[in-house]
């Protein structure tokens, strides 16, 4: 930071000069990264190949801010850099680096950094529309002149949230099938982040990066045009890849056969469904063209840097009325499968005996 300030005095100084010269200050390079993250492949998230910003906070030796919220840009097999150009400290003293993407201004929550501990991102809310959901990745480095100013400074981020992927198949060809949506039903929805837990080798540690408190929230995905089943999986979400991004955390489930109005907030998946027979026979709901929402329970641990996909077959059945439904809550939309006991009765005989008798010729 100093060397910045210096170069913009010096530029001050020479305002009055005749001529126009640029000098350059500075005579080493930029502060510069090197970045990798996790594979993983939802379109809006982030991915080695398609990372084009992040943020840097970084720190000098004494614990000082040295610069904060630095945009650095670049892509894949080339240095990431800001604009303006930040550079080493002339003495070779170290730097300690906080990473993150996308901005803290749209993280959500608040966010501290330091060069010790108690970095932490507190009340951290997902955004109840899905695809404004932030994929929050983060990285810490250290890197001093003598070492980095050359090479770079390596940056390894790591997914601090779990994504969430919804499908649906149907095999059935005795029912029609037809979505207009998915819900991922109350799960906890605010969260504080321990970042320095986050990136522990500790697997222990790592695990309890998270802490959250009692809030519930449901993140619901609908669309206008309905998306009839068959028997391949297909995403349920806006976009396939257009996934949710939640808090990690245990879920407790619902229990439709003994808290059917889940007053204890057990959490669930749901689909907006209309349900024919083959022939045109309405099944769920009640009304011709319309739709409702059918219900499964969950009760995964989902844990950070996770993609979890739930395959929802319906050919076997079709769940459990949303739990919310004012008027038949929890109760199963289909039965077992149809089956009938046959038994044939036996061809009863029916004799009729024929005498044939000769007879007499007359003389």
């Amino acid at each position: 930071m100093k060397k910045f300030f210096f170069f913009a005095i010096a530029a001050a100084a020479m305002a009055s000069c005749s001529q126009d010269e640029t000098i350059g200050v500075n005579q080493g390079q930029g502060i510069s990264f090197r970045s990798s993250t996790d594979k993983a492949t939802r379109s809006s998230e982030t991915t080695t190949a398609n990372l084009t910003s992040f943020y840097v906070t970084a720190f000098d030796e004494s614990g000082a801010g040295y610069f904060k919220d630095i945009n650095f840009t670049g892509s894949q097999g080339e240095s990431y850099t800001s604009n303006p150009a930040y550079y080493w400290p002339g003495d070779d003293g170290q730097l300690t680096f906080r990473a993150y993407a996308p901005v803290s201004t749209d993280i959500g929550g608040t966010m501290s950094l330091s060069k010790g501990d108690g970095n932490t991102l507190t009340d951290f809310t997902p955004k109840s529309n899905v695809s404004q959901q932030v994929d929050l990745i983060y990285a810490t480095a250290t890197g001093k002149k003598s070492d980095n100013e050359t090479s770079g400074v390596q940056l390894d981020f790591a997914h601090m949230l779990s994504q969430i992927e919804t499908k649906a198949k149907n095999t059935n060809t005795g029912y029609t099938y037809k979505v207009m949506g998915v819900k991922i039903g109350k799960v906890l929805s605010k969260g504080t982040l321990d970042f320095d837990k986050a990136v522990s080798e500790e697997a222990t540690t790592k695990a309890s990066a998270w802490t959250s408190g009692s809030e519930k929230s449901d993140y619901t995905v609908e669309y206008t045009t309905a998306r009839q089943l068959n028997g391949t999986p297909q995403s349920l979400m806006t976009t396939d890849g257009d996934n949710a991004m939640l808090i990690p955390q245990q879920l407790t489930e619902w229990k439709p056969e003994t808290d059917n109005s889940n007053e204890n907030e057990g959490a669930y998946l749901a689909v907006k469904v209309n349900i024919e027979t083959k022939d045109g026979a309405l099944v769920y709901p009640d009304k011709k063209n319309e739709y409702a929402w059918t219900a499964v329970a969950i009760d995964t641990k989902w844990e950070m840097g996770n993609k979890y996909i739930y395959t929802l077959d319906f050919s076997k059945g079709a769940g459990n009325i949303d739990p919310e439904d004012p008027d038949n809550p929890g109760e199963e939309i289909l039965g077992g499968p149809i089956v009938f006991t046959v038994s044939v009765t036996e061809w009863t005989p029916n004799d009729k005996p024929i005498e044939l008798g000769q007879e007499e010729s007359g003389e």
